[in-house]
């Protein structure tokens, strides 16, 4: 690498939250740094936890601690909201990835849909059952019921 050359680092550059909390439908552009200011109850740290839920989604336990640490989709939902949309773009300087999941209000915890895009081409998306990888490889599967709590 030349000397003047900078390192290639991933970074979030968008984030998006429907249905949680005080977030009724947020997309939020991020910069390197970011600061939040704003009186108590507009939603900081709504954003603080929406961003600290996709962290944990690639985990093995991410049901036990969305239950355990965050109260299960239920207490996370904005009143009125039926489902919890949560979405994250992350970028570095040649390419970009986006993925987006859908979880249900109430019942047993699955996931409604979910996608990953890199560069614009879908590499996976799952509808209920459905999981298609791309190049397109349809996989039916019956998902594991893990009950939420109320």
């Amino acid at each position: 690498m030349p000397a003047d050359a900078k390192p290639s680092r991933d970074r979030i550059t968008r984030v998006r939250f429907r249905g949680l909390r005080t977030a009724a439908d947020v997309e939020l552009d991020l910069e390197p740094m970011n600061v939040l200011i704003g009186p108590n109850g507009v939603g900081k740290s709504t954003l603080i936890e929406g961003l600290e839920i996709l962290r944990k989604l690639a985990s093995r336990d991410f049901v036990r601690a969305l239950n355990d640490e965050h109260g299960g989709v239920t207490r996370l939902l904005r009143h009125g909201a039926t489902e919890l949309r949560l979405g994250i773009d992350i970028s570095d300087d040649s390419t970009s990835m986006s993925y987006d999941i859908v979880l249900p209000s109430a019942g047993d915890f699955f996931v409604v849909s979910e996608a990953l895009v890199c560069d614009g081409e879908w590499l996976m998306e799952r509808t209920g059952q459905q999981l298609v990888l791309h190049p397109p490889v349809v996989q039916s599967f019956e998902p594991r019921s893990i009950p939420l709590r109320a």
